[in-house]
């Protein structure tokens, strides 16, 4: 009996320490995919400032 509770202790440790090891490994890659985004949302930002900037200017220009 005790080595039948050693043994399921063993595998049960071994389990949680495997399911751990493979529920760590996406976060650190969905992390890396946040910041992209994130990154590629700050560009798009800018560059819709300076379209909007753009045409601001000229439709200014087409009015005078």
């Amino acid at each position: 009996m005790k080595k039948l509770s050693l043994l399921l202790v063993s595998v049960a440790l071994f389990s949680f320490i495997s399911l751990n090891s493979c529920k760590q490994a996406p976060k650190t890659e969905e992390s890396a995919v946040e910041e992209a985004i994130e990154e590629t949302e700050e560009v798009i930002e800018e560059v819709a400032d300076t379209v909007e900037a753009v045409v601001e200017e000229v439709v200014e220009e087409v009015t005078e």
